[in-house]
């Protein structure tokens, strides 16, 4: 059984109002239009790098790079809350801040570059480039809109606004030519044949967690289906979009949730957080409080029943493994 994480029921929330709908969809907007282009010509010119690690061990890499955009990111930010009296209380990978003239502060959670390891590779891959995300909340801590951009394909942004998601084009600022996601079909099953999956298994204690607790997984799927070694914030647009079928992280930070969150929760999936021992619950609101914390397994899909079976097929592996 899957309980609520934070709220018990989301549902029952009141609708946001529109004026707030289209505000924080304009600041997103303006601030994506802005800051891409900076941003994309900073990884062009350091292509080949080595990412300078100066968190603690096991912790994504803090180069120069990441700090310059979320430093133009964040004055972006306060630019656009200024002109649309909106103000922000920035949670981002590296630091918090504050934005706009005066609070209220709503809530948003910043991926300046996510991927940034990718810096050393060829920006080609649709799965695993940088990427900018960011998810704004409000004051109840639910999800009002979110962007994001791959970083190698930049002329194209992803948006939601008032639970749906969408294409925009990011040099026009008009919304009117958003274009809506289109629905894909699910995938329910491990064994389905055009399965992709998403894991993080670039670090060997990633790795080793993910082949010590989904051998079945991997022994079950099918030899057509896909694991791709990625994940992060950006991961809940492929998810949305249906070119990802399931993400599958252990020992996952929860900053790596937030900023991308909105977009899975538009497309109506779910975030799971499974415990070493006891009930499951989902993440369907910001949690500041966890942002430094990390989640002993964490799935996410469109698909209920899809996470049912890994869900299952974790806890067999669990009691298979006990002394």
């Amino acid at each position: 059984m899957s309980l609520e994480f934070g709220r018990q029921n989301n549902e029952g929330l009141p609708k946001k109002e529109p004026l707030l709908i289209q505000t924080v969809d304009n600041v997103i907007k303006e601030v994506l239009l802005e800051t891409t282009p900076l941003t994309v010509d900073k990884i062009r010119k350091r292509q080949g790098m080595t990412v300078r690690n100066v968190r603690r061990e096991g912790e994504d890499p803090e180069p120069d790079i990441d700090l310059e955009t979320e430093k133009s990111i964040g004055e972006a930010l306060d630019r656009a809350g200024q002109k649309y009296g909106i103000a922000f209380q920035v949670y981002s990978e590296h630091n918090n801040f504050t934005t706009g003239s005066r609070p209220p502060y709503h809530p948003l959670a910043l991926d300046p570059i996510d991927n940034t390891d990718e810096l050393v590779k060829k920006l080609s891959n649709f799965y695993v480039t940088p990427w900018t995300v960011l998810g704004v909340y409000d004051l109840d801590n639910t999800p009002i809109g979110a962007g994001a951009v791959n970083l190698a394909h930049p002329n194209d942004s992803f948006i939601t606004r008032n639970g749906k998601n969408y294409h925009h084009t990011i040099t026009d600022f008009e919304s009117k030519d958003d274009i809506e996601f289109s629905e894909e079909p699910l995938v329910e099953s491990v064994q389905d044949s055009g399965l992709v999956i998403a894991a993080y298994r670039a670090k060997e204690k990633y790795d080793s967690q993910f082949n010590r607790y989904f051998s079945k997984t991997k022994e079950e799927r099918q030899a057509s289906s896909t694991i791709i070694s990625t994940g992060g914030n950006y991961i809940y647009v492929p998810i949305a979009l249906g070119s990802v079928h399931v993400y599958i992280a252990p020992i996952e930070p929860y900053e790596e949730v937030f900023a991308g969150l909105p977009f899975l929760l538009a497309a109506g999936g779910e975030v799971r957080i499974i415990p070493t021992e006891g009930e499951s619950t989902r993440i369907k609101n910001f949690q500041p409080e966890l942002q430094k914390e990390r989640a002993n397994l964490l799935l996410a899909s469109r698909s209920n029943k899809l996470l049912d079976q890994l869900e299952e097929y974790y806890r067999e592996r669990r009691e298979e493994l006990k002394p």
